[in-house]
């Protein structure tokens, strides 16, 4: 009854109500190991909403001389986890190794799959991109040994995120797919949620924009209800204000704005420094580069030492966002700093040729070459995702407009239809001007009637519909789509929005009337 009461205060960020009863609760107890496994569960639940509390509970609980080893062992573990969390990343650092080495001479596997788990995140933020993989798989493998159960998730999810966040992001959908699909045949509805929220950073990463937000949305709807915590709402946050920000809607963007405030507020330095980057994204966004460059002074203080820059997991291409910011800035000193990070991560992982070639146009981008412009052109589908690569064309095409107009005409065209494609029509419409003040204007097949509205809809809005119109209801839908009710939802609630239709029953006759006069 103690521990639900605590996790409800922490869950309504009641703080200081919670650790009171905490220590309140612990009165009276004679046992050391039961108040250290008190404090164990207590921590796991800091974990979710007071990421800054997790290495609190866990001191407090070594301090006790008749904590148990197999407990003592845990709490050091959970206690690096917290370090993570909160951005000390030097202390967890110190300590992964004598953690990982611990759980392997008890024989603990569970502790083993934290270590592992936790190494696997200090490798990522040393950009060892390849250690960090092989870690993640092995304690997703080693936790998959255990049965089912929560100890899987969190090394099940951190394995897509590392792939998405380094440019792999057909490995990480398949990962999640896979996951998602398993979770709502099981009913387990926190771990689809969890599931919905690491998909939809997947989608980001990979530039499936509406699909991204349609997953977020659904996340954010039932964070509170099913108790996931800051970890999903600042996730979901980020990806809802990135969505935004290439989409260009109007309440979106004011949306992203208050959710980069409230990232930035919280106490855990991850969390603020996740919220100094949308802020920095939605203020460049704006024009407003200076101050896009002052929310970003602790992330460009962090350049060229093994810390968390911008939280994580980060998308590879980040780092050339934040040369371009630099360079749009006139701060020739961040832009050269910025270099040097991507050429240690280029040093660090020569068997990633994202990283590389990263590497190669940034420099070309900072000495404004074209020909390592080109260079990019050329291998362009190592870059993720068609957001990453409309950008990739962009700085070659500004680079090239004076000596090779028609060139750079054509790369920004192909930029356009490629923004068109992942949804970011903000950017596409910004690319539209450009041409047009080059004296551009671009010839556009012109549908008109019902057939501009049905375009419009994205892939996952169209496979809903057509499940949805032939009769299936959202969980049935879920079902055969791989994708949680609250997404099905969203998808179709979008949908609905942009035909103008009110009921499923004139959806099903809409539907039918599309699909005779597409035949």
């Amino acid at each position: 009854m103690v521990m639900e009461c605590i996790t409800l205060l922490f869950q309504a960020g009641r703080l200081a109500e919670a650790r009171a009863l905490a220590d309140t609760g612990l009165d009276g107890l004679v046992d050391e190991d039961v108040e250290a496994t008190f404090r164990l569960h207590l921590a796991l639940v800091c974990a979710q909403f007071a990421l800054t509390e997790v290495a609190a509970q866990c001191d407090r609980a070594l301090e006790l001389s008749g904590a148990s080893p197999p407990v003592r062992l845990h709490l050091r573990i959970m206690r690096t986890f917290g370090a993570l969390l909160e951005g000390d990343f030097a202390g967890a650092a110190a300590a992964v190794d004598d953690d990982l080495s611990a759980a392997r001479a008890a024989g603990d596997r569970m502790a083993e799959v934290l270590a592992l788990n936790n190494a696997s995140t200090v490798a990522f933020h040393r950009q060892r991109y390849g250690e960090a993989v092989a870690q993640a798989d092995g304690a997703a493998g080693l936790a998959s040994t255990l049965g089912p159960g929560p100890h899987r998730l969190w090394p099940d999810i951190w394995t897509a995120w590392v792939r998405a966040a380094i440019g792999q992001t057909d490995e990480a959908l398949a990962i999640v797919d896979a996951a998602l699909a398993t979770a709502q045949r099981e009913s387990r509805d926190p771990d689809t949620r969890w599931w919905s929220m690491c998909r939809a950073r997947v989608l980001l990463s990979a530039g499936r924009l509406a699909d991204a937000r349609a997953e977020a949305e659904a996340v954010l709807e039932t964070v509170d209800t099913l108790g996931l915590g800051k970890p999903a709402r600042n996730s979901s946050a980020y990806t809802l204000a990135s969505v935004a920000l290439r989409t260009g809607e109007p309440n979106a963007l004011r949306t992203a704005a208050s959710l980069a405030d409230w990232m930035t507020s919280q106490d855990a330095t991850t969390m603020k420094r996740s919220g100094a980057w949308t802020a920095a994204l939605v203020a460049d966004a704006e024009g407003d580069v200076d101050r896009a460059m002052d929310l970003l002074e602790e992330t460009f203080a962090a350049l060229g030492t093994p810390a968390p820059i911008f939280s994580t997991p980060q998308d590879a291409c980040d780092v050339l966002v934040l040369m371009r910011m630099a360079i749009r800035a006139g701060r020739h000193d961040h832009a050269a700093g910025v270099m040097h990070e991507i050429r240690r991560r280029a040093d660090l992982n020569p068997d990633l040729p994202l990283a590389l070639e990263i590497a190669r146009h940034a420099q070309g981008l900072l000495d404004c070459d074209g020909d390592a412009m080109r260079r990019s052109v050329t291998v362009i589908e190592v870059f993720p995702g068609p957001v990453a690569r409309s950008q990739v064309l962009e700085d070659c095409a500004e680079i090239l407009i004076d000596g090779h107009r028609a060139e750079a005409i054509a790369q920004l065209d192909q930029a356009v239809r490629w923004y068109d494609a992942a949804g970011a029509r903000h950017d596409a419409l910004r690319l539209e001007r450009r041409l047009r003040d080059l004296g551009v204007r671009r010839l556009q097949s012109a549908p008109s009637g019902p057939a501009v509205v049905w375009a419009s809809l994205t892939a996952s809005e169209l496979a809903v519909v057509r499940l949805v119109a032939d009769g299936a209801t959202d969980r049935e839908a879920g079902e055969q789509l791989a994708l949680s009710t609250q997404s099905i939802s969203a998808h179709l609630r979008r949908a609905l929005n942009k035909l103008e239709i009110d009921s499923r029953a004139e959806l099903a006759a809409s539907y039918s009337r599309h699909i005779a006069a597409a035949q």
